[in-house]
């Protein structure tokens, strides 16, 4: 199936709850989606605030910090462990433009330590984009730069800030940056810190890039952007909204042209295919065109929530424009104050649409989801496989093949392969074949 377009949102949570909320909210109202995150709201190993929104990857390295994850809602998705680390989240992803032709990318999330004594970038990112060089693949890193450059819209311009964009520059990759409104913003200053690097193919289907201006939650502010998949969108006329009594008066007048006598086989197809002409323009005469439109919403946002939202934008705004610094602690005050009220809501509302969820169970598919989602066991996922030779796998060809030749030696030629695949069907079961080729859990 084409995807249409592909929505992809960048934010530092700041391990905030109700940052993760409004993410949560975003990601629910399209089909296809990408979430590039930083700083997420994690507890005891887990993601928290965003089930059901997608497949989340991260890396799993013991005793570090892990900074960032990668969440991928409706795509076909790989967790590149060997290129992730404790500061990079990279995944693998296919895409169906509208000539039906895969579009395949890297899609990263990449933390540059502000503390580091190394000039930016690190080494994890530029392995990655060798490695993306080497590939021939496109790549689309968001990177939490920690520098300031006048390239990408900062006050000033700063060693860091040198480094990285030299590194950019001389590996010819492109800044998605538009203009100079901040991406970060606290009671002592408004910065860019968030930027967006892609390579030069990747920036043909970039479409709409933008700092929203919706209040975030965190002091990190969303950017969002769309891969174009597909340039329209298919119309469609929805029967329950025609004119019906128009549509009877136009439908009587044409049908009298519709012959009603028939000397042979000829002249009856023939007004059949008249009559099919005639009731077909009475319709589409009768009934407006219509394109789709994704409203879905999650189930615990309520009236209450949508009021503090529109309530918490306006300090927002006055944060950003006010001079004197009086009318800016103020402003400032007046947010933290609703940003309290909104989280307390925020519980509220999701404790009572959960009990409203559960209580309302009585159907198998409704019991069967609800046991998925106390079981946190989401779909599995095939990420790589490690070599015998202690390398990882990087494509599916890749995977498969390694497990064709663990389980089934010899079958390498095409025919053999659909002869192992047979034999694998009626003898192995997919969780043996997972455990027996030390395939790297992609959740972490």
């Amino acid at each position: 199936m084409a995807h249409k377009s592909v929505e992809i949102v960048q934010i530092n949570l700041h391990h905030s709850k109700s940052a993760s909320a409004v993410l949560c909210k975003t990601l629910a109202r399209v089909q296809t989606a990408i979430a590039l995150i930083q700083e997420r709201w994690f507890v005891n190993g887990a993601v928290k605030g965003l089930g059901g929104c997608g497949k989340i990857f991260h890396s799993n390295t013991q005793g570090k910090k892990i900074r960032n994850c990668v969440l991928v809602k409706g795509a076909q998705a790989t967790f590149l462990h060997q290129q992730s680390g404790e500061d990079l989240t990279a995944v693998k992803l296919k895409v169906l433009t509208e000539k039906n032709e895969a579009l395949v990318f890297i899609a990263g999330s990449a933390y540059l330590p502000y503390d580091s004594m190394e000039p930016p970038p690190t080494r994890e990112v530029e392995e990655l984009v060798k490695k993306v060089k080497d590939e021939r693949l496109e790549l689309l890193l968001r990177c939490d730069a920690n520098s300031h450059h006048l390239g990408w819209g900062s006050s000033n311009t700063n060693a860091r800030g040198e480094a990285l964009n030299d590194f950019i520059m001389e590996k010819d990759l492109q800044i998605l940056h538009r203009g100079k409104e901040p991406t970060f913003m606290d009671c002592r200053r408004h910065e860019v810190l968030d930027i967006t690097i892609c390579t030069a193919g990747m920036a043909r289907w970039v479409k709409d890039w933008r700092v929203s201006k919706e209040p975030s939650g965190s002091d990190h502010s969303q950017i969002r952007l769309s891969l174009t998949c597909e340039s329209e969108q298919i119309p469609w006329r929805n029967p329950k909204d025609t004119n019906c009594e128009s549509y009877r008066e136009e439908l009587f007048v044409r049908i009298q042209d519709v012959p009603s006598r028939f000397r042979n086989k000829r002249d009856l197809e023939h007004a059949a295919e008249r009559l099919g002409e005639v009731i077909r323009d009475s319709y589409e005469n009768n009934c407006n065109i219509k394109r789709p439109r994704n409203t879905k919403m999650v189930g615990w946002w309520n009236n209450q929530l949508s009021i503090l939202r529109c309530q918490l934008r306006k300090p927002w705004n006055k944060v950003k424009t006010a001079y004197a610094e009086n009318s800016r602690q103020k402003a400032l005050e007046d947010r933290r104050g609703l940003q309290r009220k909104c989280k307390k809501a925020l519980v509220i509302a999701k404790n009572e649409g959960w009990k409203k969820f559960s209580s309302g169970v009585v159907s198998q598919s409704e019991a069967s989801r609800l046991v998925k989602i106390l079981g946190g066991q989401g779909a599995s996922n095939l990420g790589c496989l490690i070599k015998p030779d202690g390398s990882y796998t990087w494509t599916t060809e890749e995977t498969l093949q390694l497990l064709l030749e663990e389980h089934f030696p010899g079958f390498t030629n095409s025919g053999d392969m659909e002869q192992g695949t047979e034999t694998c069907k009626g003898t192995y079961k997919p969780q043996e074949w997972a455990l027996a080729a030390k395939i790297v859990n992609p959740q972490g």
